[in-house]
């Protein structure tokens, strides 16, 4: 990350925009992934990607793991308010 003079700023690794347009902004440091990436951003060794088929393999995937996560959390929700409404019940 990039050291700035204020020292209380709480948004680390933002460039200031106080300089002018002939000047470039100062180079900000980046982790090693993002480092990875730009140098190889150009490589013949990954196949293009179909988003649309790529979006439509995560959606098969992700949605019946959410659909039975909400069904379960949503019968736990029920059976405790039944167990207290019967609780309730068999004190009175």
């Amino acid at each position: 990350m990039s050291s700035s003079s204020n020292k209380s700023d709480p948004q680390v690794g933002v460039l200031e925009t106080t300089a002018s347009p002939t000047e470039k902004p100062p180079a900000v440091e980046v982790d090693n992934a993002w480092g990875y990436l730009d140098h190889h951003r150009d490589a013949d060794l990954l196949n293009p990607v179909d988003i649309d088929k790529l979006r439509k393999k995560i959606d098969w995937r992700i949605i019946p793991v959410m659909f039975c996560a909400y069904t379960i959390q949503f019968l736990d929700k029920i059976i405790l308010n039944v167990s207290r409404a019967v609780e309730g019940a068999r004190l009175a």
